[in-house]
């Protein structure tokens, strides 16, 4: 196939290229600036953010004939055969396929000791290193630990946590991040300008946004996308291929829900403080009375249930303090004749032989449960 996917034609060939991981790359060029050069590594991160892609460049920079060097020159001979893949002394292993301890006896301890073939280092990077079982891990501590001079070691996982601390402690670990969105879009766009394909930063946006940190993924969906529209790309054919769903009908949604959550939680607290009242754990005179009384009836919009509940506790007379008792036949008026008023809850008639803010002048009605 003479078609080459975004994802690799696209892929980076100096650290500079690198996206969002200018800590990881940064460290690694003035390491080889100042010869202080480990002789194993580990790189960890989620999927798509450039660990076997920065493993490869810093071969070709151990290996450059300029080298080693922060900037490989990419044109060199030992440049070009990395990049290709099909370089004698770097050995790119796939640990998910070669996970037993016979494996790593044949394909790395047994060629420790021969020299590299031309290039300067003979270099194992070893893809998703945390699929090596236990007792491959074990033999290959004292190689990791002290390695020919010629020999240097790259480990790239997705789960740092199941790689052994002895491990660890022999390497330099380099922790890669999630790339964000504003980064994705951006290399996106470089991408779209130099292919000549017209692309509205609203489509790119969406595609960065769900490839959560991915830059691997965010070249693919693009990929896809390309292919289905064959021209120009809007946001709608971005949703339809990655069958995304609109913003405004997610945000209705969620404000929907949280209403509702809202809602819940106060029915259930005013039925608390009802209780309360009921039980007669609010007496007269005391601070919990008081509390109690005020958190009910001091809404300057009480809703239908709050306001059944205050009209109850004054008729039940467990609110018998005059001047609550005012306020609460205050609030019950207000919401009664205001514009904005809510109904008389179900559950509860209207009643004014009980009310014990009438002696206090108060001529509004409350109410009692049925």
């Amino acid at each position: 196939m003479s078609y080459q996917v975004i994802a690799r034609k696209w892929r980076p060939q100096k650290f500079d290229d690198v996206v969002g991981q200018q800590a990881v790359t940064r460290t690694l060029r003035n390491a080889l600036k100042s010869g202080r050069l480990a002789q194993a590594f580990v790189f960890a991160g989620p999927r798509g953010v450039g660990k076997t892609t920065t493993a490869r460049i810093l071969a070709r920079a151990f290996n450059c004939e300029n080298g080693p060097t922060g900037d490989p020159c990419g044109v060199c001979e030992a440049c070009r055969e990395i990049t290709d893949g099909r370089d004698m002394d770097v050995l790119e292993i796939d640990a998910a396929t070669h996970t037993g301890i016979d494996n790593v006896r044949e394909v790395i301890i047994s060629g420790l000791g021969i020299m590299p073939v031309r290039d300067r280092f003979k270099i194992f990077i070893i893809d998703e290193v945390h699929q090596l079982s236990n007792a491959s891990f074990n033999s290959l501590l004292k190689s990791i630990e002290e390695p020919p001079p010629h020999v240097v070691f790259m480990m790239a996982t997705t789960e740092l946590e199941k790689i052994p601390e002895t491990v660890l402690s022999r390497s330099q670990v380099y922790e890669f991040r999630t790339i964000s969105t504003k980064a994705i879009a951006a290399q996106l766009r470089h991408i779209m300008d130099t292919e000549g394909i017209a692309v509205g930063e609203d489509s790119l946006q969406l595609i960065a946004r769900d490839a959560e940190g991915s830059m691997l993924d965010a070249q693919s969906k693009l990929d896809q996308v390309i292919a289905f529209t064959g021209g120009a790309i809007t946001a709608e054919d971005v949703s339809t291929v990655l069958g995304l769903v609109g913003r405004v009908v997610l945000y209705v949604v969620l404000i929907t829900g949280a209403v509702i959550v809202q809602t819940a939680r106060r029915r259930r607290r005013d039925v608390q403080q009802w209780g309360s009242l009921r039980e007669g754990s609010c007496r007269p005179g005391k601070s919990r009375h008081r509390q109690t009384c005020q958190s009910l009836m001091s809404r300057p919009r009480p809703g239908p249930w709050t306001l059944g509940l205050a009209r109850g506790a004054i008729h039940d007379g467990v609110c018998p303090n005059p001047r609550s008792a005012r306020r609460c036949c205050s609030t019950a008026r207000r919401s009664t004749s205001g514009r904005c008023a809510p109904a008389t809850p179900i559950g509860w008639t209207t009643s004014t032989t009980r009310c014990p803010a009438r002696r206090s002048g108060c001529g509004s009605s409350a109410s009692t449960p049925i």
